[in-house]
Order: C-alpha cells, then sequence, then structure tokens
C-alpha cells in the first residue's frame, strides 16, 4: 500500500520493497484478490521447490534469483511448491550491504616517494574520507590542519584510482605537509 493506494512492489528500496502480498486473482479492472499468507493453487509458471523474491528491476515482478546489488531488497515472498501452487509468507527485506574490509598498512617513505609527494596504497579506499593516517616516525601531526592554514588537510588521496596517498607538496597536492620525509613510516588505515 502507498498512500491508501494498491501499488506494484519492486525491491529497489526499502520503501518499495513493503510487499504485503500476491495477487492471487483478478476479477475485474478494479478489483483482485490478494494473498498475504498461506497457501494457494492459483498461478503459474513458476519452478517447483523455488525460493521466489521480490524483483529489484521490474514492479510486480518475483524472481528466483536473490537479489545481490548492493542498495536492492532481498525479500523472499513465496515458495514454490509446484509450477502452481505456491506458500506466500511476508518477510522483512534485507537491504543487499557491501562486504567492507578493514585494511591497516604500515608505508616506509623512498626517496622516490618522497620527491613525488605521494605512495599508492595497496588497495583503493571505499571514499577518502574514512582514511586516516598515523605517523610512526616522523612529525605526529600529519591528520590535522596545517599551521597557519584553514581547512587544509595534510594529507589528500589523489589519483586516477583515488588511490594515491599525497603527503606533501610536492607532487599534485598543493598546499599539503612537507614535513613527511624519506625514510619516515606512516600507518594508513581505511576500508574499502
Amino acid at each position: 500500500m502507498s498512500s491508501g493506494n494498491w501499488t506494484l512492489a519492486q525491491a529497489d528500496s526499502l520503501s518499495n520493497a513493503e510487499a504485503i502480498g500476491v495477487v492471487d486473482e483478478i476479477i475485474d479492472a478494479n478489483t483482485f484478490v490478494v494473498v498475504t499468507h498461506g497457501y494457494t493453487s492459483k498461478l503459474s509458471g513458476l519452478t517447483a521447490d523455488t525460493v521466489y523474491y521480490l524483483d529489484p528491476s521490474t514492479a510486480g515482478a518475483l524472481t528466483a534469483t536473490k537479489p545481490t546489488t548492493i542498495g536492492q531488497i532481498a525479500k523472499a515472498i513465496l515458495y514454490a511448491k509446484s509450477a502452481t501452487e505456491v506458500y506466500v509468507y511476508d518477510r522483512t527485506g534485507v537491504e543487499v550491504e557491501r562486504d567492507w574490509i578493514f585494511f591497516k598498512e604500515n608505508h616506509v617513505i623512498t626517496s622516490a616517494e618522497d620527491t613525488t609527494g605521494f605512495f599508492t596504497l595497496s588497495q583503493v579506499p571505499s571514499t577518502a574520507s574514512i582514511v586516516s593516517a598515523t605517523v610512526v616516525s616522523g612529525p605526529q601531526q600529519v591528520n590535522t590542519d596545517a599551521p597557519n592554514r584553514s581547512a587544509t588537510p595534510d594529507f589528500q588521496i589523489l589519483g586516477s584510482s583515488s588511490d594515491e596517498f599525497h603527503f606533501n607538496n610536492n607532487g599534485s597536492a598543493t598546499g599539503l605537509s612537507a614535513h613527511l620525509k624519506a625514510g619516515h613510516e606512516v600507518m594508513v588505515e581505511y576500508m574499502y
């Protein structure tokens, strides 16, 4: 139901996936029977011994393939006993989320990286905003505003793949800290 009206459910968002049943019989253009739970034998074309999910691509449709795309809703809606017999059940839909992997890497800056002002992370972080850095040896304030500068971070994540950890102003990231040098060790933590 949507604002008091019947509408076709779809597993493309949590609000659209709030299905309350399956259309069992169409009587006319404005009248139909909905099975909210339990047994019915009025459907057709199903595969026996199969769980059907609300379809994320087509409103009102079912699919035997469990949704796995991030942001879609995995909502089992019925179990097909045969091609026509089903058990309808109302299960809570679960949003498909990414399996985040937490990564921590220690990196000793080389002289070549000191010249370019960046090193390449082992993985591409999910977003630059979740990358944090701690200096193991070297200046201790790498993840704070530079002295006398407003909102200028001491590092940036740049590069075509967003996997370059820029730590000084020798590279393409201007206005960053030039305090980290070859031989300094940085521990970078992020998710990907």
